[in-house]
C-alpha cells in the first residue's frame, strides 16, 4: 500500500528539483541581462 505513494513522492521530488534548478538558472540569466543593460551605460561615456 505504501510503495505507490513512496514512488509518487520520489517522482514528484525529482520533477520539483528539475523545475527548481531550471527556474533558478533562468532567473540568474534574466538578472544578468538586466545588470548588463544598466551597468555598461556609465562605462560607455
Amino acid at each position: 500500500m505504501l510503495e505507490p505513494i513512496l514512488a509518487l513522492v520520489v517522482l514528484f521530488g525529482i520533477l520539483w528539483a528539475a523545475v527548481y534548478s531550471g527556474t533558478k538558472a533562468a532567473l540568474r540569466e534574466f538578472y544578468a541581462e538586466i545588470e548588463d543593460d544598466i551597468a555598461p551605460k556609465e562605462e560607455e561615456e
